[in-house]
């Protein structure tokens, strides 16, 4: 899913849930649906996204399963965000970002802050949006984990897009060379930004 595959990847987590279901084993049924969810959101099903995402969530609660719990409400923000929901995608960020940091998932911590960065940005709040990108930054740096290093980068890049096009020119760069080595669909939204600068 991450090489941006989400045809693919949407039929292997398909194959999980029916297996799941075959099988009656919640936990792997939660995850697929979790999965299902994520490439959804990937796809640009947010409405879609959100219904499955609640269902592994409310399956989550039923069952006492708390895999990936985290991540499942950063992903239910991205949605809702998608939705132009953003009061609840705010919401699912810090749900997200406690329980991350509750769980020790610091990779998941970064994420939320990431996403809860978008978020602001998409109410207006361009400053604390910031924030929680370059605090991301730093965890992300710290934990060594390029992909949401490369987000924050990304994040910090379109803060600074209108104040000082060389500091977000700067930014662009140092995202984009993670993005390249990774070799995520990220990078072309990066070239494509840094190009205009």
């Amino acid at each position: 899913m991450a090489l941006g595959r989400h045809k693919e990847a949407l039929q292997l987590h398909r194959r999980h849930l029916a297996w799941a279901r075959t099988n009656s084993d919640e936990f792997h049924l939660l995850n697929a649906l979790s999965h299902i969810g994520t490439v959804r959101i990937r796809m640009g099903d947010f409405r879609q996204a959100a219904r499955i995402l609640v269902a592994s969530l409310a399956l989550r609660d039923r069952t006492g399963h708390r895999y990936a719990e985290a991540e499942v409400h950063n992903d239910l923000g991205i949605a809702y965000r998608g939705l132009g929901r953003l009061v609840d995608a705010q919401h699912e960020h810090e749900v997200a970002r406690r329980l991350s940091i509750a769980s020790g998932e610091r990779h998941v911590e970064a994420a939320a802050l990431n996403d809860l960065g978008r978020t602001l940005r998409a109410q207006g709040r361009d400053g604390e949006a910031a924030g929680m990108h370059e605090a991301a930054l730093r965890l992300a740096t710290r934990i060594a984990h390029p992909y949401e290093q490369g987000r924050a980068l990304a994040g910090l890049a379109e803060h600074f897009a209108g104040i000082d096009s060389a500091e977000a020119r700067r930014h662009w760069e140092r995202a984009l060379a993670i993005f390249r080595r990774m070799g995520v669909p990220e990078r072309l939204e990066a070239e494509r930004r840094l190009a205009e600068t």
